[in-house]
C-alpha cells in the first residue's frame, strides 16, 4: 500500500511540476495577448489582421493592414519597388466586385497609403495595387 502511495505521489508532484514550467513557459504569449486586448479596447476595434503583398514574380512587396473596428480602416506599406509612382489600390470583395480605393504614391521605393473600409474586414478578399508599367501586386485575404 505504502508504494503505491508513493507512486501516486510522484505521480501528482510530475503533474504539478509540469503544469508549472508550461504555465512559466508560456507567460510571454499570455502578455502579448492581454497588450493586444487592451489595444483593441482603447481602440474600439475587434482584431487586427496582416496580409503580405506579393509582386506577380511572387516577391513580397509590402503588407496590408486590415483594422476591423470603429471606424475600421487599411493601410499598406510598399518598398524595395523598382517603379517609383502612383499605385491605383483597388479592393476586390468576397463577390468579386472591384471597389477603387485610391493611390499610393511611391518614392524611392517606398510607400505608405492608409484608407478608411467601409465594409467588414471579413468581406475583403484581395487588395490590388497597380502600378506604373502595369506592375500588379496583390494581398489575398
Amino acid at each position: 500500500m505504502a508504494a503505491v502511495a508513493a507512486v501516486l505521489a510522484c505521480v501528482l508532484l510530475g503533474g504539478v511540476a509540469g503544469a508549472v514550467a508550461a504555465w512559466q513557459a508560456t507567460a510571454a504569449d499570455r502578455r502579448l495577448a492581454a497588450e493586444h486586448r487592451a489595444t483593441l479596447t482603447i481602440a474600439d476595434g475587434r482584431y487586427l489582421k496582416a496580409l503580405p503583398i506579393n509582386a506577380a514574380s511572387g516577391a513580397r512587396s509590402g503588407t496590408a493592414f486590415l483594422y476591423q473596428g470603429t471606424p475600421s480602416w487599411l493601410l499598406i506599406t510598399l518598398s524595395g519597388l523598382e517603379l517609383d509612382g502612383a499605385y491605383e489600390m483597388v479592393i476586390v470583395d468576397r463577390d468579386g466586385a472591384a471597389h477603387p480605393s485610391g493611390v499610393c504614391q511611391v518614392q524611392r521605393g517606398r510607400g505608405t497609403y492608409g484608407y478608411p473600409l467601409y465594409r467588414p474586414v471579413a468581406d475583403v478578399a484581395a487588395i490590388e495595387l497597380r502600378g506604373p508599367g502595369g506592375v500588379t501586386l496583390t494581398a489575398v485575404s
